[in-house]
């Protein structure tokens, strides 16, 4: 009878530790381990914020997450580089780093191609601020929002210079809003700084509330951020277009600037995220992802190495972004 007891106390013992091996994952055994996982549509359902920890995504933005994928409106390059041709682009799909995440991009063909963890300086956050250098300072939010009697000197995407002053505005009551602002300014398409002969021209930016509005002193409104523009107007600040720098003369008349200096020029600051650039589109618009890898470092001090491989579902539809990963530490 003991000996039965025993070897039934025996069996229970080793089923109960096989079981608790299949059961049990540790961080060694993901270690290496490629996953992947395909976030909900962020067209549909807003943005997506993943933790490698979870292995999932939720919508309801939660205190930490590793990575945010999103849409936003964006300036991007057309042509080849410098050619000052640029289009908006309404529906970018972006990926941006998590609250104290930092990370690396490496040109890697997969994961398998990623063994090794890069030099702790490599690790970078993304650059979330976006700000104007124009921005709003165009008018005296202290002295009954007046307009303020300064020139900004230009110098335009091809080189030439233009001089810019803000004049008056209109707006709208029942919403609270400027709608249009009006201003006077001079181009001068030779390159040369000199406005002593430059003919004063004028125009407005539309009412910035309702879309992003995009102006070329050149070429007049545009119906969309497409060609080379030097102004937009997002609500009732004033942004400077790509490759647009300026510096402002403070309590000056157009009709009294001569001449310029050609120094000095400083343009906006843009939003900068570690995985900007991560896809190319073909004729057809189709987003294709780069043969990119990122390493990044979570909030936990965990390393992951993550590429991104997909943004259709199994549908088709654009807008559910695919990732594959694995833990390197």
């Amino acid at each position: 009878m003991s000996r039965f007891i025993l070897i039934t106390a025996l069996v229970l013992a080793l089923s109960f530790l096989w079981n608790c091996s299949k059961n049990t994952t540790s961080p060694k055994n993901d270690l290496g381990q490629v996953e992947s996982y395909t976030t909900g549509n962020v067209k549909t359902e807003g943005t997506q914020y993943f933790t490698f920890a979870s292995k999932k995504a939720v919508t309801r933005k939660p205190d930490e997450y590793d990575l945010a994928f999103d849409l936003e409106e964006r300036e991007a390059e057309v042509g080849a580089p410098g050619s000052c041709e640029y289009f908006a682009i309404s529906t970018d799909p972006v990926v941006k780093l998590g609250p104290g995440v930092t990370g690396v991009r490496l040109d890697a063909s997969s994961l398998d191609d990623v063994t090794e963890i890069p030099q702790a300086n490599q690790f970078v956050a993304d650059d979330t601020l976006a700000e104007a250098v124009i921005g709003k300072s165009w008018f005296d939010a202290q002295n009954g929002y007046s307009v303020r009697p300064d020139v900004y000197v230009l110098k335009r995407c091809d080189g030439s210079y233009a001089l810019v002053q803000f004049k008056h505005y209109d707006f709208d009551m029942t919403k609270m809003q400027i709608s249009n602002i009006y201003f006077d300014f001079k181009l001068n398409g030779t390159g040369s700084t000199d406005f002593s002969q430059t003919a004063l021209d004028s125009g407005q930016t539309g009412n910035g509330y309702e879309k992003t509005q995009y102006f070329s002193l050149k070429d007049g409104q545009l119906s969309m951020g497409y060609g080379t523009w030097d102004l937009k107007t997002i609500g009732s600040a004033i942004w400077l277009g790509p490759n647009v720098t300026m510096h402002k003369l403070e309590n000056t008349d157009i009709d009294s600037v001569t001449t310029v200096s050609a120094t000095d020029f400083t343009g906006d600051h843009l939003q900068k995220y570690l995985t900007m650039g991560w896809y190319d589109s073909d004729e057809n618009h189709k987003v294709i992802p780069r043969d990119y890898a990122y390493i990044v470092k979570t909030k936990q001090g965990k390393i992951v190495a993550f590429a991104l491989t997909n943004y259709y579902d199994d549908q088709g539809n654009s807008g559910a972004f695919t990732i594959q990963w694995k833990y390197l530490q």
